[in-house]
C-alpha cells in the first residue's frame, strides 16, 4: 500500500510538472519566444529564451545584423550621384524654360500697353529694339544678351524727338527686367516708318496701328525671338506683332 501510494504521488508530481511545463510553453508561445510545441506537449524547436518562473520570459541575445560593405557603399554613393546630376539638369532647364517665358511675356506685355498709350495720349510711341545676342543657341548662359526700349515721340504723327520712357528699359543682361540665361536672337533689320530715322523699331501711331515701312513685315508679322540658353537642345519662344498692334505668343525651335 506504502508503495501504491508513494506511486501515485509520485504521478502526480509527474502530472504537475507536465501541466506547469505546458503552460510556460504555451506563455512563451504567445510572447512569441518558442515554436508551437507538437502533440508530445515539447518544442519542435530549441527555445530562443529561457522561462526561469511562471509568466516570467528572458529572451535571448541575437545575433547582431551584419552592416554594408565598402563596395555597397561606394554603389550607392555613384548612384546618388548620377540621379542628383540628372536632377540639377532638369530643374536648370526648367528655371530656363521659366524665365525664357516671363521675359517673352513681359515683351508682348509692352507691345499691347505701348500701344494702349498712344491711344490714350493722342502720342505716338515706339519699342526699339537695342541688343541682340550674336550667339543664341551656343549654351553659355553666362553670355546672355537682350535689350529693347520704349520710347516716346514728341507729336501724334511724324515725331522727330524721341525720350526713352521712365520705366522703358528692359535688359536681360543687367536689369532692369533682367533673365538670366535669357536671349533675344538677332532680329530682321527693321527700316521703321519712312523719313522717322528710327531704325529696329516698332512705331505705333495715335490710332493703335503699326505705322511701320511694310517691307518690315514677314508674312504679316514682326518677329522678335527670345532663347533659353539653359536648355540641352534649342528652345525658344516668338512674339509675332501684327500690323494692327497684337502680339501673339508661339514656341520656335
Amino acid at each position: 500500500m506504502c508503495c501504491l501510494s508513494e506511486g501515485r504521488q509520485s504521478h502526480r508530481r509527474v502530472e504537475n510538472n507536465l501541466e506547469m511545463f505546458s503552460e510556460r510553453d504555451r506563455i512563451a508561445i504567445h510572447l512569441g519566444v518558442i515554436s508551437q510545441p507538437n502533440t508530445l506537449g515539447r518544442s519542435s524547436r530549441k527555445p530562443l529564451s529561457v522561462v526561469l518562473d511562471r509568466g516570467t520570459v528572458f529572451a535571448a541575445p541575437s545575433r547582431g545584423s551584419s552592416g554594408f560593405t565598402l563596395v555597397e557603399l561606394l554603389v550607392v554613393v555613384a548612384i546618388l550621384a548620377v540621379v542628383g546630376g540628372l536632377a540639377m539638369s532638369d530643374l536648370s532647364q526648367m528655371m530656363g524654360r521659366y524665365r525664357m517665358n516671363a521675359a517673352a511675356r513681359d515683351f508682348q506685355k509692352q507691345v499691347e500697353l505701348s500701344r494702349v498709350r498712344a491711344i490714350s495720349e493722342n502720342q505716338e510711341y515706339a519699342i526699339t529694339l537695342v541688343t541682340a545676342d550674336p550667339n543664341p543657341l551656343d549654351g553659355e548662359d553666362r553670355l546672355h544678351w537682350g535689350r529693347y526700349e520704349v520710347k516716346v515721340g514728341d507729336g501724334n504723327r511724324g515725331s522727330s524727338n524721341w525720350v526713352t520712357a521712365s520705366d522703358g528699359v528692359f535688359d536681360l543682361r543687367h536689369g532692369p527686367g533682367d533673365h538670366r540665361g535669357v536671349s533675344i536672337e538677332p532680329w530682321q533689320p527693321l527700316s521703321g516708318p519712312q523719313a522717322y530715322n528710327l531704325p529696329d523699331s516698332i512705331v505705333f501711331s495715335p490710332r493703335g496701328y503699326i505705322i511701320n515701312d511694310p517691307s518690315d513685315f514677314q508674312d504679316g508679322v514682326i518677329r522678335v525671338v527670345f532663347r533659353n540658353k539653359q536648355a540641352s537642345y534649342p528652345e525658344g519662344r516668338v512674339v509675332r506683332v501684327d500690323m494692327g498692334g497684337g502680339a501673339l505668343i508661339a514656341g520656335v525651335e
